[in-house]
């Protein structure tokens, strides 16, 4: 098309050069015959350099015009390749992986194998751009683009839907386990520290998976289908995958409308701190709480955390509930002993923050809270993600006098190197080897170990799940010092609290 273009403006710009030329030699011929001293040579001679300057410029111009339209051409082949593709990892975007859907089902058919959809979204990839900017994050989704676009070699394409979400359409052989394996890699792969600019960044990912035409045949529906449950992870296993199942659908609508829902609740004081009592197991007295969140749902009902905690970190809002939380429990400390202490729970991505200290700080200065009498617990989770920008992070708490706590002692990935690394202050034993101490003698050896361990570093111990009294004593024989569970106290409401320190429990002398 481009090419008879071509040659049809050429013949008309040298049409118009040679009747140019015309025009002039007889211009000049009348002129001639008027003017006797020029002569018929010259007036030749004139019309042939004139019409030789006339054919270079048209030829000149057909060539400007012939790099023109290539110009245009390519130009209009980029933008088509950019309004297909993901401008910063290159990878097919939404609107060219539904453009190719049906030739790869035509392919894997032909080839006798199945097609999955997945939809992969990044667990920890925020906090990448909001502690390190967005060009760090830019670097981060090129090397996760690299890794899937490696994976799925061979197998089918990755398409990246924008922010921190990819997609991929593979093929796999029916009967086997190589979707499984395929999807665990990218599970596993996605885990591994991503190395920019001399940081280790952990962000990891969830999947969700579709199958045609099991879930569906149209591509639309089978990425909707992929996405549920892909969120299904989020609220359940992060870091993990699941594949699609008929019914998904209400729980991801609650998610969506809780998640909605969030920013109001917070600003209404509908998500609240419940306070559970620490004791001190030989005298029975509380010596603290340990703050726990509970959303008061207008229509729901309350709300523990599992419900909503994970939801507050992915998008972003785990730190202003805290804080807020935070803020509501200083308002009933203030009428406290002076000896009692708060603790808090703190998810590794809070923990890697440089601004947790001063933030925490700011809120015990306007309560008059002192530094010393706030705990913060991380679990054994945080241990293995990010490690130097924890530790800075809890020499900054320690050196402000907060005190820290490692939770759920002896489930996760800690050991005697974090023991001596991070100088915590209190173990806590997880609820799983103190539940049945008194029936299981290997339960109890692994708890006298531990509380051994925490004496030989002078770390203090609390026991977490206690249920009855006999439980508490044979602790506190033991030397563990503190304690909590339901034996002493459910989670309790702000209101309730006053109450329990003034009528059923004896407190510890304030220091």
């Amino acid at each position: 098309m481009i090419r008879t273009l071509l040659i049809i403006a050429a013949a008309a710009v040298v049409g118009y050069a040679f009747s140019l030329s015309l025009d002039f030699f007889e211009a000049l011929y009348d002129f001639s015959r008027h003017h006797e001293s020029w002569q018929l040579d010259e007036i030749f001679g004139t019309a042939v350099i004139m019409t030789v300057i006339l054919l270079g410029v048209a030829i000149w111009r057909v060539v400007q015009l012939r790099q023109e339209m290539a110009a245009k051409d390519t130009a209009q082949r980029e933008a088509q390749r950019l309004a297909r593709h993901d401008v910063l990892t290159g990878l097919p975007n939404r609107r060219r992986l539904f453009e190719i859907f049906d030739n790869h089902v035509i392919t894997a058919r032909d080839a006798g194998r199945r097609l999955a959809v997945l939809i992969i979204d990044l667990d920890r990839f925020k906090p990448v751009n909001d502690l390190h900017g967005h060009q760090m994050g830019d670097e981060v989704l090129c090397v996760v683009a690299d890794r899937l676009t490696r994976l799925a070699a061979g197998r089918g394409v990755v398409a990246r839907f924008g922010g921190d979400e990819f997609a991929a359409l593979l093929e796999y052989q029916e009967d086997t386990d190589e979707l499984l394996r395929i999807v665990h890699k990218i599970v596993h792969e996605l885990a591994l520290p991503i190395r920019v600019r001399g940081l280790h960044l952990r962000i990891g990912a969830s999947v969700g998976v579709a199958l045609y035409p099991d879930d569906g045949e149209a591509a639309d529906v089978l990425l909707r289908n992929a996405d549920i449950a892909m969120y299904h992870v989020k609220a359940e296993d992060r870091g993990s995958f699941h594949f699609f199942k008929a019914g998904m659908d209400s729980a991801l609508l609650e998610r969506i409308e809780l998640e909605q829902q969030m920013d109001e609740a917070l600003v209404k004081r509908e998500i609240v701190p419940y306070l559970q009592p620490v004791v001190d197991l030989k005298t029975g007295g509380i010596v603290g709480f340990e703050m726990l969140a509970r959303w008061l749902h207008p229509q729901k009902g309350v709300l523990l955390p599992d419900r909503f905690i994970a939801m507050a970190e992915d998008s972003g809002k785990l730190t202003r509930m805290t804080l807020a939380l935070l803020e509501q429990a200083m308002e009933a400390a203030a009428s406290w002993p002076s000896s009692f202490t708060l603790s808090i729970n703190l998810a590794p991505v809070q923990l890697v923050d440089p601004a947790l200290p001063s933030q925490l700080l700011d809120v015990l200065a306007r309560a008059g809270f002192a530094p010393h009498r706030l705990e913060v617990e991380l679990t054994e989770t945080a241990l293995v993600e990010r490690m130097d920008e924890l530790k800075v992070v809890l020499a900054a708490l320690r050196k402000a006098g907060i005190r820290v706590a490692l939770d759920d002692f002896g489930t996760g990935y800690s050991g005697l190197y974090h023991l001596r690394e991070l100088h915590l202050d209190t173990l806590k034993i997880d609820r799983s080897f103190i539940a049945g101490m008194l029936e299981s003698e290997d339960r109890q050896a692994i708890v006298e170990a531990v509380l051994h361990l925490s004496q030989a570093l002078g770390i203090d111990t609390t026991a977490e799940g206690i249920e009855d009294l006999a439980l508490g004593e044979k602790l506190a024989e033991l030397g563990c010092q503190l304690g909590q569970g339901f034996y002493y106290s459910e989670p309790l409401p702000l209101e309730a609290v006053d109450d329990l320190i003034g009528r059923h429990w004896p407190v510890r002398a304030s220091a």
